[in-house]
């Protein structure tokens, strides 16, 4: 009703704008003639006076009517750019363009919205890529970068699911990093996430990816998205490659003597504040020396990798091995008691025990001993692993 009223309104206008034209025409060529007179009589002379108020009286008739039709013209643009104004303002907020609009108006006020759209997008990308950098820069772990970064990137795309997943470093598969919500056991048969997925591509290597569930409707969007964090990512695996370079022995993967130290300062602190305990097993091979020297360096770093993975094998996830000499190693048992490392320690003797390494075809018997101490109140790191070497040492001596 209100669209057929306003057009029927600038119908109106436009035809009372044609007769003002029309008007005008005819007093301009009035005048014209008009003054063709004067130029032929004389303006001054007293006879042409009627015709010199004539044009005068022409002059004001044309200003008058050239001052209604600007009024019109004027009070129907106001109007059109209010009723515009209102239409860009509800379209800003709802996204939906007013039934009542002037048909020639919808475009405009469309190509606002997409504008409009576009800058709000460009604005909230903003934001979550300073958010995704923010928590790059405080990380220095991909797991912990993926635990503050999904909520993000979820509540962004209003996602019921992400998930993060990760190139294992044998480079012969994929490992779930973090999924969003967390999962729990209860609800591990429940799927997780959908079959959106974005592969981050880092120095022309695929590292990982990012899944989403539902799929986006904007693909563009969310590639955009996912180089942002895969660049994030990779600032955060270059922290995290210098870091356990910092820690971990490059020949077996296990933890170093440095970091040996400073874990067992932390396992002392987590003692003392909840009154546990836990043990160390320190464990030689016997016969690494007389490898080495036999079938050179190259064999002798070849049974320690054999002895490192028995070990692993041999220890739940939540210990930590630790390469201590150049035949030594340490385990440290979190919340294990002395009986109970004993028990763990002839575990790996007995599967060690059962090696046998073969070094340019000829078999070797792998030889071990093992010392076990278990934590005391006021013991520092340096004490707790002298007295595992007392227990070694005295194992080395006993033969057994």
């Amino acid at each position: 009703m209100g669209a057929k009223g306003s057009s029927n309104l600038k119908g109106a206008n436009r035809k009372l704008l044609l007769v003002l034209m029309d008007l005008v025409f005819l007093a301009w060529f009035s005048g014209v003639l008009l003054l063709d007179t004067f130029s032929i009589s004389g303006i001054f002379d007293s006879k042409n006076r009627i015709a010199l108020w004539s044009v005068a009286l022409w002059g004001l008739f044309l200003f008058l009517l050239t001052l209604m039709g600007y009024v019109l013209v004027k009070g129907d643009l106001d109007a059109r750019l209010k009723l515009l104004g209102l239409a860009m303002k509800r379209m800003a907020r709802t996204g939906e363009v007013p039934k009542e609009l002037p048909l020639d108006l919808v475009p405009i006020v469309q190509t606002w919205g997409i504008a409009v759209d576009q800058l709000r997008e460009a604005h909230e990308e903003k934001e979550l890529v300073a958010q995704v950098l923010a928590e790059a820069a405080s990380s220095s772990m991909v797991g912990a970068f993926c635990r503050k970064v999904a909520p993000i990137v979820a509540s962004y795309g209003g996602f019921e699911a992400v998930k993060f997943f990760y190139r294992r470093l044998d480079g012969l598969g994929w490992n779930e990093i973090y999924t969003y919500p967390e999962v729990g056991e209860e609800d591990s048969s429940k799927p997780t996430c959908g079959d959106g997925t974005f592969l981050f591509f880092i120095q022309e290597q695929v590292w990982g990816g990012m899944e989403v569930s539902p799929f986006p409707e904007k693909v563009e969007k969310w590639s955009r998205i996912a180089h942002f964090v895969a660049v994030a990512m990779a600032s955060v695996v270059s922290m995290e490659r210098v870091r356990q370079a910092s820690v971990i022995d490059e020949l077996t993967g296990f933890y170093n003597r440095r970091h040996l130290f400073v874990s067992i300062q932390r396992e002392i602190s987590r003692a003392e504040r909840y009154d546990q305990t836990f043990s160390i097993v320190m464990l030689e091979v016997d016969n690494y020396k007389e490898v080495s020297e036999l079938f050179g360096l190259s064999m002798g770093d070849q049974l320690l990798l054999e002895v490192g993975r028995m070990v692993r094998g041999c220890i739940r996830s939540a210990d930590k091995p630790f390469r201590f000499g150049m035949g030594e190693f340490v385990i440290l048992l979190p919340g294990i008691h002395l009986s109970q490392a004993e028990k763990v320690a002839g575990r790996i003797t007995e599967g060690i025990g059962d090696m046998v390494f073969k070094a340019d075809h000829t078999e070797v018997q792998v030889r071990v001993k093992v010392g076990v101490a278990s934590y005391r109140t006021g013991d520092t790191p340096s004490v707790l692993l002298k007295r595992a070497d007392m227990a070694l040492y005295k194992a080395r001596k006993d033969g057994g």
